[in-house]
């Protein structure tokens, strides 16, 4: 009896929400090496720049952790741009550790505006180059602001002392002027990727995901820790009676679970779990081959 070529492709994402305090209280703007910089920008208005804390301070956090990041001022981020909310206006967050550390201890974290890619590690060459980007960017906004306790530096775009003109370097702003592997930054309301970048070799690894950062339209910014789930693609093969369920493109980290059900519903977490889980390395990784005595089935590949 021939089986049904039916798939069901489905996506689960876990819900991994671990409420924590932390919070830094708003200071003048003082800059070292790895402290996390919130950038806003838009062609036509001036840079406005915070400084919110190490990047430790969101490394290392268990998956679904989420914190809320309240050390900047929102009010001034709409005067600056005449708005009413963040919709539309740009954001990145970027750190980066000190130039001079030796290569293998070099690194650098960026927001990734790009929604479907999986960002890989970069050459030593182009690390150095945001380091040093990202670093002259602190450092200029911690000197203009040394005389007044500022904690925010708010300049023309078009100033040596800028983000928009230390990073672009004439070239494309989006992509730190070609340096950054993905465009750091989106409009708002958005929930980009926050991606560590170290020095790797040729075919460069997957980068570490170390979570996500999202700024809603009221100017709610949170951090949430861990790699987003990717929904599965998959592919299927018959062979007699056993079926080979395959994940393309599988995520780096990311797990894939195999389900199966002779009917629909009423729901997939109530379907047989088939075989043993896979874990993603950007290859495409087949289940083990399934051979159901069903007349019709249905598979479902959930990433979590």
């Amino acid at each position: 009896m021939k089986h049904s070529n039916n798939i069901k492709k489905l996506f689960t994402l876990g819900a991994f929400i671990l409420a924590t305090g932390w919070t830094q209280t708003l200071c003048a703007f003082t800059y070292t090496n790895t402290d996390l910089l919130l950038v806003f920008r838009e062609q036509g208005f001036f840079d406005v720049e915070f400084n919110i804390g190490s990047v430790s301070n969101f490394l290392g956090k268990a998956s679904g952790t989420v914190i809320p990041v309240t050390n900047w001022n929102y009010g001034l981020v709409r005067t600056n741009f005449n708005a009413t909310n963040t919709v539309g206006i740009k954001f990145i967050l970027a750190a980066v550790t000190d130039p001079t550390n030796a290569l293998a201890d070099r690194r650098a974290w960026l927001t990734d505006g790009s929604q479907g890619d999986t960002p890989t590690d970069i050459t030593g060459s182009r690390l150095g180059q945001i380091i040093s980007k990202i670093s002259l960017v602190g450092a200029n906004a911690a000197a203009a602001t040394f005389t007044n306790s500022s904690q925010s530096y708010v300049t023309n775009s078009s100033e040596s002392t800028a983000y928009t003109t230390i990073v672009s370097g004439g070239l494309d702003v989006s992509n730190l002027g070609g340096a950054a592997p993905f465009p750091v930054e989106s409009d708002a309301p958005s929930t980009n990727k926050f991606v560590q970048l170290k020095a790797g070799t040729s075919p460069q690894p997957a980068a570490t995901i170390v979570g996500t950062f999202s700024l809603t339209a009221s100017g709610v910014l949170t951090f949430t820790a861990g790699s987003p789930l990717v929904a599965p693609r998959i592919s299927i093969a018959r062979s007699g009676g056993a079926n080979t369920i395959t994940v393309l493109a599988t995520v780096t980290g990311q797990n894939y679970r195999l389900r199966y059900s002779n009917i629909l519903g009423p729901s997939v977490s109530t379907w047989s779990i088939v075989g043993s889980s896979i874990v993603g390395n950007g290859s495409n990784k087949p289940f083990p081959s399934h051979s159901p005595a069903d007349a019709q089935g249905f598979y479902a590949v959930e990433a979590y």
